[in-house]
């Protein structure tokens, strides 16, 4: 799951293989959405579920500058690292301030989000060429 953006450009990161289809930057933000929300849950945050689902996109098919697209990968890496840490000691009970029952019901909500918009990666970067057989056999 972190691989998925990595070696990918700053100029394919923007493409849309249709006008009707996010682009790896608008789906890989999204993931970044979800995974602030979860990790705010986690943190006993107050937080408030969005009114629509266009809140959780950003507009904008590609970043502005290479850094940006960088950044956004580096983020998306290290919210995966915190709630894996997050997870263990859950697990492991060492944080008794959330119930194990809602708390894995939210994880696996976020794995299965974030599954399903990790195979729209791959298949978008699959269309434009840009997966290459180092990252991964076809299935």
């Amino acid at each position: 799951m972190k691989t998925i953006c990595d070696d990918l450009s700053f100029e394919d990161c923007g493409v849309k293989i249709t006008e009707d289809t996010a682009s790896i930057w608008q789906i890989l933000n999204h993931m970044i959405y979800w995974q602030d929300f979860h990790l705010s849950l986690c943190k006993r945050k107050n937080v408030s579920f969005p009114r629509h689902s266009s809140d959780t996109w950003v507009f904008e098919a590609r970043p502005e500058t290479a850094g940006e697209w960088e950044e956004a990968v580096q983020d998306f890496k290290r919210k995966l690292d915190e709630i894996e840490i997050f997870t263990e000691q859950m697990l492991a009970g060492s944080d008794q301030n959330h119930t194990a029952d809602s708390f894995i019901a939210d994880t696996m909500a976020l794995i299965n989000h974030n599954s399903y918009h990790a195979g729209q990666i791959v298949h978008i970067r699959k269309v434009i060429n840009a997966w290459t057989h180092s990252k991964g056999d076809t299935w």
